[in-house]
């Protein structure tokens, strides 16, 4: 069972959670202080943004997919986030993903570029 440190950056206050290994939590409310946490820019989670390790859901998944709408995500596109957790499944590699009749997302386009996370078009530089 994997546990992180999670630092509110309000209030500083530090609690030890434990971080599931088959969905990220996109929400997590301070006991301190009751504001909720959301997940920063780019990141898929709150343990991404505010602990002291990295969700497993991000270490060891390259790829999710909307099962309500067969399309198949980089782990921090913004339509892919916004995905229930009861509605997605996870990849290791985009050939699994197809074998399942997954397509392509049209945001972050998985297929295409460098791998690696979702980057923005504001964010993207000449030479990507």
């Amino acid at each position: 069972m994997n546990t992180a440190n999670i630092t509110c950056p309000e209030c500083n206050f530090s609690r030890n959670e434990i971080m599931p290994s088959n969905q990220c939590i996109v929400f997590y409310e301070c006991v301190n202080c009751s504001v909720t946490l959301r997940p920063l820019k780019n990141d898929c989670c709150v343990f991404c943004s505010y602990s002291d390790n990295k969700c497993p859901s991000i270490s060891d998944i390259v790829f999710n997919a909307a099962v309500t709408t067969g399309i198949v995500c980089r782990p921090n596109c913004p339509p892919g986030r916004r995905t229930k957790p009861e509605n997605r499944k996870y990849f290791k590699s985009l050939n699994d993903a197809y074998d399942e009749g997954f397509r392509d997302c049209l945001i972050c386009k998985p297929s295409e570029g460098p791998p690696g996370p979702w980057v923005s078009k504001s964010k993207k530089t000449d030479y990507e």
